[in-house]
């Protein structure tokens, strides 16, 4: 039966078990409201590691949406999270981290929320090289469109474009 389960799995209406939760008290490994999960809990999706009811646990989840890494109602963890899209190295709510993400859109090297980094981005395009937000950067992008080399917003660059045109060299308007 539903009862002999989860007394067998669990946790039952409030009495703890090895792992499991009752009603909100977190225990090492999660329920989420009488419903065991492997690890972790959050009011109704698995995670991979997880909290109970908005307690950090050492790996997290975001509002319901499993993360690699992650982050638990907006406190930051070692790798981050995007309001609800996974990055492969992160921001959490603004603040930047080594590698990272734009507004959602995943990226190969990146910049969070207008902050260049290394390499770049182009407000949630990605690109091979980049700028992010009209800040130049060794090779280019023209407002979103990837090049092969490039200018940024009207700056030239080794090689060029013309307002998101590739041309094999130069750039004009």
């Amino acid at each position: 039966s539903m009862c002999s389960y989860l007394a067998a799995n669990g946790c039952s209406m409030g009495h703890p078990k090895p792992y499991g939760c009752s009603m909100g008290h977190p225990k090492p490994y999660g329920c989420n409201m009488g419903h065991p999960q492997p690890y972790g809990c959050s009011m109704e999706h698995p995670q991979t590691y997880g909290c109970t009811m908005g307690h950090p646990q050492p790996y997290g989840c975001n509002m319901g949406h499993p993360k690699p890494y992650g982050c638990n109602m907006g406190h930051p963890q070692p790798y981050g999270c995007s309001m609800e899209h996974p990055q492969p190295y992160g921001c959490t709510m603004g603040h930047p981290q080594p590698y990272g993400c734009s507004m959602g859109h995943p990226q190969p090297y990146g910049c969070n929320m207008g902050h260049p980094q290394p390499y770049g981005c182009s407000v949630g395009h990605p690109q091979p090289y980049g700028c992010s937000m009209g800040h130049p950067q060794p090779y280019g992008c023209s407002m979103g469109h990837p090049q092969p080399y490039g200018c940024s917003m009207g700056h030239p660059q080794p090689y060029g474009c013309n307002m998101g045109h590739p041309q094999p060299y130069g750039c004009s308007m």
